[in-house]
């Protein structure tokens, strides 16, 4: 279960923290007391694990002023659309840097002040970091052993070319407009997917810098693409022909990322697009190009590009 099972409740005008709920079961509640942003969320079972302000949050000083700085028609007496609560509550817990995680123990502000010690550990960033490069880059041995099990070499169809190169660059224009759309339309199914990325992927990837972003992109855009492409498709190609070969990867590759059903099809979708440019290019480097490319701009804008947008700096 995600953060968007849980309610978000932003409160404008507060004279003190009295007047702030101090009972809740999947709520996250921004209230505005004295001028000051305070954060309290409650877990599932109903414990407060935060409960703190802006003040305490000194080092966040420029996403909390984003916050702040949203649009009127977000807070009382209007009510939010649910895509807005979602930015909202991916925003509120980056801030105050508590995942679903930790959810089942009581993080406060005072413990954490304290240093006191939990039963479960939440992973750091740079961790969540590591353990995404690790995964996706084990990939690429994974795929040189298999490749060598099935006698088809992932690098079997790769050149160092500028040109291949530079059409992986513009191969990559029509996956980061499908992002684009999902992102300004998420109709139907698609706001599911569009949940997940501002819910989970943002929050987990939360604070990563430029360079950490495009490492877990070259990453992925190589690992998966040698496995995927190199090895995989080429292989169902060579026993089944071009067409049920590209099928069969495709329908693997959406299958291999069980977020959900519309998860699974976009990624179906995708996989279909990436074996097709993997076929029509005949080089594994353009593929590679047109994936690390994807996952950096989708990546860079839910983590680093996208302004939490508004106009009044104090919200009333």
């Amino acid at each position: 279960m995600g953060w968007g099972e849980y309610d978000l409740r932003l409160m404008s005008s507060v004279n003190d923290v009295s007047g702030i709920p101090t009972e809740g079961k999947r709520l996250i509640i921004v209230a505005v007391v004295g001028q000051v942003l305070h954060f309290r969320i409650f877990s599932d079972d109903g414990k407060m694990v935060v409960d703190t302000d802006a003040k305490r949050l000194t080092e966040q000083a420029e996403p909390i002023e984003d916050l702040r700085k949203q649009p009127e028609s977000l807070w009382p007496p209007h009510e939010p659309p649910e895509s807005e609560k979602d930015r909202v509550i991916a925003a509120v817990t980056s801030i105050v840097g508590h995942t679903r995680w930790g959810e089942s123990e009581t993080v406060m502000e005072e413990d954490l002040l304290d240093n006191s010690e939990s039963d479960i550990d939440e992973p750091s960033r740079a961790e969540i970091i590591v353990f995404a490069v690790f995964f996706e880059g084990g990939l690429a041995p994974l795929s040189l052993f298999l490749g060598w099990l099935l006698h088809h070499r992932a690098f079997d169809r790769f050149a160092w070319s500028g040109r291949d190169a530079a059409w992986g660059v513009v191969a990559t224009i029509p996956l980061i407009l499908m992002f684009l759309a999902i992102m300004r339309w998420p109709i139907g199914p698609l706001s599911g997917i569009r949940k997940f990325w501002d819910t989970e992927v943002a929050s987990l990837l939360a604070k990563s810098s430029w360079s950490e972003i495009a490492l877990v992109a070259i990453s992925a855009g190589v690992g998966e693409e040698m496995l995927f492409r190199g090895v995989l498709q080429a292989s169902f190609s060579s026993w089944f022909g071009a067409t049920w070969g590209l099928t069969l990867t495709s329908v693997l590759f959406g299958l291999l990322h069980p977020i959900s059903i519309p998860y699974v099809v976009l990624k179906c979708i995708i996989g279909f697009y990436l074996g097709s440019v993997w076929i029509f290019s005949g080089n594994l480097l353009t593929v590679m190009v047109v994936h690390a490319l994807y996952e950096f701009a989708a990546l860079g804008y839910l983590i680093r590009l996208r302004p939490l947008d508004g106009a009044d700096p104090n919200p009333h």
